[in-house]
């Protein structure tokens, strides 16, 4: 099956902590929640999603992805998790340098082309645009 992520944007911490809670850890894209995202599986937000961020907006150091949900860092919990994550918007003009630059990644090298990978930076692009827009923050939802 693979590592599903899902990102999506919601007001706040505390909005998606209770949203997953009553929803036993669904995806926040399916009912009954239906929140504004983009299904990208195997975006992993530590590595994968992470180089796509440091193309987009070069800094010194790792980003960190706060953990908002489940309230267990357990490393026996098997289940889905949330956590919050940075990708600002970029203009669609850098879009085909940004999917260029995420293909020569060790992630993607071989495996994807910035032709395959340039509708999934648009979408998380667009999506980052949508919860800023929105005053909201952006989130993954991933289970294995």
């Amino acid at each position: 099956m693979g590592v599903l992520t899902d990102y999506f944007h919601a007001p706040d911490d505390d909005t998606v902590f209770h949203a997953l809670d009553r929803t036993d850890g669904m995806s926040p894209l399916i009912p009954p929640l239906e929140w504004d995202g983009v299904e990208a599986k195997s975006i992993d937000p530590d590595l994968v999603l992470a180089r796509l961020v440091a193309a987009a907006h070069p800094t010194p150091g790792r980003h960190h992805n706060p953990l908002v949900w489940p309230a267990t860092e357990d490393p026996e919990y098997d289940g889905s998790w949330v956590c919050r994550v940075d990708l600002a918007a970029v203009p669609d003009t850098d879009l085909p340098a940004l999917a260029t630059h995420w293909a020569g990644t060790d992630e993607w090298r071989g495996h994807a082309t910035p032709d395959e990978l340039l509708p999934i930076a648009t979408d998380l692009v667009h999506l980052a645009r949508r919860a800023r827009d929105a005053g909201d923050h952006l989130y993954c939802w991933r289970t294995v």
